[in-house]
Formats: structure tokens, sequence, C-alpha cells
């Protein structure tokens, strides 16, 4: 990544350009990474991980696990909106699971989610899941950007056009998708979390490296990702900008069919 150097202030947007544009804006239906990088700024889950990859309460203040790991309690966050001002609550959530197990649904969260059995309201803020057997990694697995809550208004009024709708609980709101052209977030001042600096995200489809680089010292780009290894050196060089070189949960492969 690289970004333009500059004292932290209040305000303002950025442009970030990036590899391809989102497939996707409904976190269910996900499997690709620019789509992810777009959602991760208007979705929240129950759990999530921070800046050094350690898993932190997001939505849920705290869980606690009973029946040898097969129970779960979930004590979710008050004072929580959606960003069209719905209440996010026990009931919300649970709407967003039913979605999420329903095997007529189609969505990638049918397997994701394979080891949860239900999930059940306690009262509004409580919700109890239970697991169809032991699983050592379902935290990890909600922390995940395919654990991440639409608004329950959202899902009746759009359906499956909720993809064009994403409505969430994360610190920017969605503005405006043309696709092959530009995702426009803004920063939603409902939020009930640190509030975020920037108060608008352009997200630019670039997907030929040497473009993305040229954009960036041209000044047309703020922020581009990735930035190709060759050109590293050389943008470093540059005071104009800085060089991030960060830790990622991301992984390149070969997949063989078999």
């Amino acid at each position: 990544q690289a970004g333009v150097a500059a004292a932290q202030q209040r305000g303002g947007s950025v442009v970030l350009a990036a590899q391809a544009d989102a497939a996707r804006l409904d976190p269910a239906a996900t499997g690709d990474v620019p789509s992810m990088m777009v959602q991760s700024v208007m979705f929240e889950g129950l759990v999530g991980w921070d800046r050094e990859q350690k898993l932190v309460p997001q939505l849920a203040e705290s869980w606690t696990f009973s029946d040898g790991g097969k129970v779960i309690i979930w004590k979710l966050r008050r004072g929580v909106k959606f960003h069209d001002g719905e209440e996010f609550d026990a009931h919300a959530a649970k709407v967003n699971f039913d979605r999420w197990l329903d095997k007529e649904s189609g969505l990638v969260t049918v397997s994701q989610f394979a080891s949860i059995d239900k999930v059940e309201v306690l009262d509004k803020f409580t919700l109890k899941m239970t697991l169809k057997e032991v699983n050592g990694a379902i935290l990890q697995t909600l922390a995940g950007r395919r654990g991440m809550f639409n608004s329950p208004k959202a899902l009746a009024r759009w359906g499956k056009d909720i993809n064009l709708h994403p409505t969430g609980t994360g610190p920017f709101e969605f503005v405006e998708w043309i696709p092959k052209d530009r995702i426009v977030v803004k920063a939603f001042p409902g939020y009930w979390g640190e509030k975020p600096w920037l108060d608008r995200i352009t997200f630019k489809p670039v997907p030929e490296p040497a473009s993305r680089v040229a954009m960036l010292e041209a000044g047309d780009a703020d922020m581009a990702a990735p930035i190709p290894i060759q050109d590293v050196e050389r943008l470093r060089a540059n005071p104009k900008l800085q060089v991030l070189a960060v830790d990622s949960l991301d992984n390149l492969h070969f997949a063989i069919n078999m």
C-alpha cells in the first residue's frame, strides 16, 4: 500500500486505486478480496480483528461457552444503529443468521457456518448459538467478512437486490456504485464507535498495476493497493509518498483441479 504522507487530521476524502472492482456488496455472497475491502468499512460482525490480528469484540460485548463448547451465549452491544436507522439487537442478528443458514439461499455462508445448528433470541440483547459439534475455529470464522450484518429492514425491502443496497453498522455508509468506475462511501454520523477520520472514500478499480502507481505519483489517487514489488524502492524514495508494509490474512495459492 502507499498513501500521501501528511499529519493526521479529521475530515477530507481519499481516492483509493484498487486492483479490481467489487463483485458484490453483500458480505454473505462474497468470496473476493476487492469486495471484502469495500465491505470492511461498511459492515461489522459479532467479533473482529484488531491491527495485530487479535480477536476483539465488535457488535458482541462478550460471549461465554457452555455444554463443552457447543453452546455460546452472546451479550450484544447496545446503542448500535444500522445506516437506515434500524436498531441492532438479538432479533436483527437472528434474521441474518437465519438467512446465512438457509440452504435455499445459495449463499456461501451455508457452508461457512455449517457447524451452527441454530440461533435463538434469549432477550433483546442476548443471543444463544448452538453448534452441531465443537468447533475450535468458530470465533475466527465469525470474525471473517461473511459474518457481517445487514439491516433486517433493508433485507426485507430489497431481497436479492440487497447486493446493490448494502446497509451495515460500520463507520462508513454506502453512497453509490458505478460499476468499473467507482464505489463511494461516506462517514456515518450515527456510528457507535470512534468516528472515522475521513469524510469520504472513493474506491476506483484500476486493474493495471503500472496505472495504479502512475495515478499515485501524479496525485490522481491518494492510496493504491497492491503495489508491484518492483516499484516499492522507487516509491519509498519519493518524499511525497509513504509505502506501508503490513501483515495480511490473505494468501496466494494455486488451485489444482483434481
